[in-house]
């Protein structure tokens, strides 16, 4: 029997078929590599844009706080204002004020000052 593989091992058949299944195990080892490749430069790509995304929104975020904080103390300084015109004494110094307005027997006096001419 061994003598009779030994003959089939040795025919030119025989070869070719290794030969095959040689090119064929190197084939699949060629893709199995391009695969894992590819499959690694995704990865690298998938990093590189979620890390890029991160620190824009991060920046977003820094700059939305701070408008929040400008319109937080905007937002305060209007209170105290609605809080002091809401009183009489406050819509009477308000339309004295942009009005120019004067109560009765009271003058008003406007003083003009000269403009500088430059």
């Amino acid at each position: 029997m061994q003598s009779n593989t030994k003959k089939i091992r040795g025919t030119p058949k025989y070869k070719q078929k290794m030969i095959k299944q040689l090119y064929q195990k190197r084939f699949y080892a060629f893709l199995t590599a391009l695969l894992l490749i590819l499959l690694l430069l995704q990865v690298v790509r998938g990093l590189y844009l979620n890390c890029s995304k991160l620190i824009a929104l991060h920046v977003k975020h820094n700059k939305l706080e701070v408008i929040n904080k400008s319109a937080n103390v905007k937002n305060k300084e209007l209170k105290t204002l609605l809080a002091k015109y809401n009183s009489p004494a406050g819509i009477e110094e308000m339309v004295r004020n942009t009005l120019k307005m004067v109560g009765p027997n009271e003058v008003l006096l406007v003083i003009k000052r000269p403009q500088n001419k430059e």
